[in-house]
């Protein structure tokens, strides 16, 4: 599938030419920091048609956040307390700069840093950089200045906030919090600081604000534009509540939108950045509180849509005493976010060496092909439709499919179904555990497609059922066999333990290092409102429950089959059949394994 622009779904691949043509607007290209060009700064952040671009390269190229701004919240790396005399305001943040480069290194591009700082865990702390009157106070600044100059230096962007809503009313009325955005955006001008993003107040509608042109919409949306005014090219916004709803009017008048997720639930974010993409702009969340898998999850949900994402790790890098440990503050998370955030083009034969190591031992027949599943593999709407033929298939997947064809064994397209081999319907990895030694023993399988997951969700956690995948998997390579490891679809009610259920097969993969069909993202991303074919909007389609015209069936469980699509690859077959679309991708994964691991010269 290297074929495949980054990030874009199979459904997209041949029409992206088409879509590329329509209108866009760059925010900030060209023209943005003009005052700035002369400076030494070596990090420059700018919008081109709403994808993110570093000294005028798109971000993470390649990867599947291209052009997208991944950051965390370190709001607390510059705070003071004068109140605590004996916190040394200056070693924490010595101690965020001295960890910059290991969050560099696992794909952060952006940190939020604050002139009123975060909740660091208790009330009554004094931390503001602004003196009653909207004025600055050195010290402060330069303590940020330093900040911003090293994640300069490391080329990350800064979103810079003013405003917090526990520090506020330091400023002692209106006119001063006004004075306060002329005096921020001009210092970010005067120190040519090109990496820098405004951001004018913490979740700007929050109560503990007590100026009202802060909280209310109109008034916000007035001060983005006084900031704009102040120091033209520098993108403004302000962020909002947990629950990732913007004001139609700060949305209207920001550069782009800074939603927070904190009281989202992840499978919830498609449908806030859906209400939110009416404006035409890039979303940056830069604030969730989630953490280990639910902040995967929730990476996922902003990356499978578009949407940059920022964790908030509360109480290791927020609350008193705060630490910056670099990737090791939350080990799960920020591997996902190195694998995100790296090309795909590195990433893509991470499992080939490994995988040669295991076809050595194999001691079977070439061209055999189990598939280790429930219902949906067992059916012969999966992987046998393709042994009578394939239509409308692009240049890569024809190559493929006559790869296939040429290597696989006759019967493994539609002989090898049933509890025999592997594969019946309500069964679970605990089945697949009891059972896999006798499945291997009695077809000694080249290659085993495996996936569980559509029942698993409801009888298990997540950590069972990663602890007995893991051993299926490694009783499969002991045995010789490579493994294509498949993400489950999502599920209707169950979105979220189904993303985390998908994420341990990716997390699997990379550990094991085997190759992965990624059927759940894939899904995702062809359809991302409206897989579900038991939403409202399928509930009169003609037909049973699998001729319903999108990925899902009206069950919300098992994959669709609507028939006029059966076998059907074009583009809008990828997206209408949910067998089709499991087939083109194994289909694409087992003929890469065939050309990289078993059988080198294959055409």
């Amino acid at each position: 599938m290297k074929a495949m622009l980054p990030g874009q779904s199979v459904c997209e691949r041949r029409t992206f030419l088409k879509s590329a043509g329509l209108a866009a607007v760059s925010l900030a290209a060209g023209q943005a920091w003009a005052w700035a060009a002369e400076a030494s700064a070596s990090t420059r952040i700018t919008l081109v048609n709403s994808k993110w671009h570093i000294n005028g390269e798109v971000t993470y190229h390649g990867a599947p956040t291209e052009g997208l701004l991944m950051n965390v919240r370190m709001v607390n790396a510059v705070f003071e307390d004068l109140k605590r005399p004996d916190f040394d305001a200056e070693a924490n943040t010595t101690r965020f700069i001295e960890r910059l480069p290991d969050y560099a290194a696992h794909g952060v591009r952006a940190v939020t840093l604050c002139l009123q700082g975060g909740m660091p865990g208790y009330e009554g702390a004094v931390n503001s950089a602004f003196e009653p009157d909207g004025t600055l106070r050195p010290a402060y600044l330069a303590r940020v200045e330093r900040a911003i100059r090293a994640c300069d230096s490391h080329g990350m962007a800064v979103i810079l906030g003013l405003y917090y809503q526990r520090q506020s009313a330091v400023l002692r009325d209106e006119s001063a919090v006004r004075a306060g955005v002329v005096n921020g955006g001009r210092w970010v001008r005067e120190r040519a600081f090109a990496n820098v993003l405004l951001e004018i107040a913490n979740e700007y509608p929050h109560r503990g604000f007590v100026h009202g042109c802060i909280r209310d919409p109109k008034g916000q949306a007035s001060l983005i534009r006084l900031a704009r005014e102040t120091v033209p090219g520098l993108l403004v916004s302000a962020s909002g509540y947990g629950d990732g709803k913007i004001h139609a009017e700060v949305a209207e008048a920001a550069d782009f939108l800074l939603p927070h997720w904190n009281s989202t639930p992840p499978d919830q974010i498609p449908t806030r950045l859906a209400a939110l993409r009416q404006y035409g702009k890039a979303i940056v969340a830069n604030e969730d509180d989630k953490t280990g898998p639910n902040a995967v999850a929730a990476l996922h949900a902003c990356v499978d849509h578009g949407a940059s994402y920022g964790l908030m790790l509360n109480k290791h890098n927020q609350t008193f005493p705060f630490h910056f440990d670099g990737a090791a503050d939350d080990p799960v998370f920020y591997a996902e976010l190195r694998r995100l955030t790296t090309a795909a083009e590195v990433q893509a034969d991470y499992w080939v060496a490994t995988m040669k190591e295991t076809h050595a031992h194999f001691t079977g027949t070439r061209g055999t092909f189990a598939q280790f599943g429930d219902s949906i593999s067992v059916t012969l709407a999966f992987w046998a439709p393709l042994a009578w033929g394939a239509e409308h298939l692009d240049p890569q997947a024809a190559q493929a499919y006559q790869r296939v064809k040429q290597y696989l064994k006759p019967g493994c397209w539609n002989k090898w179904k049933g509890p025999e081999f592997g594969n019946q319907g309500s069964m679970t990895i605990r089945w697949a555990l009891e059972n896999v030694d006798t499945w291997l023993k009695r077809l000694n399988p080249e290659v085993a497609v495996i996936l569980f997951g559509s029942n698993d969700v409801g009888q298990m956690d997540a950590s069972e059922y990663e602890a007995k995948t893991r051993e299926v998997i490694r009783r499969c390579l002991a045995n010789g066999t490579v493994v294509l490891l498949t993400t489950m679809p999502p599920r209707s009610g169950q979105l979220e333990k189904s993303r985390l259920f998908a994420e341990v097969a990716r997390r699997l993969a990379r550990e094991l290092k085997i190759p992965l069909v990624d059927y759940g993202a894939e899904i995702l991303k062809c359809r991302p409102e409206d897989w579900n074919g038991s939403l409202p909007q399928f509930r009169d389609s003609p037909g049973d429950d699998y001729q319903v015209p999108t990925l899902i069936a009206r069950d919300g469980v098992h994959p669709s089959n609507p028939a006029p699509w059966v076998s059907d690859y074009s583009p809008e077959g990828l997206q209408h059949n949910g067998y089709t679309l499991r087939n083109y991708l194994t289909l694409l994964a087992y003929a890469e394994v065939i050309a990289k691991v078993l059988g080198p010269g294959v055409p």
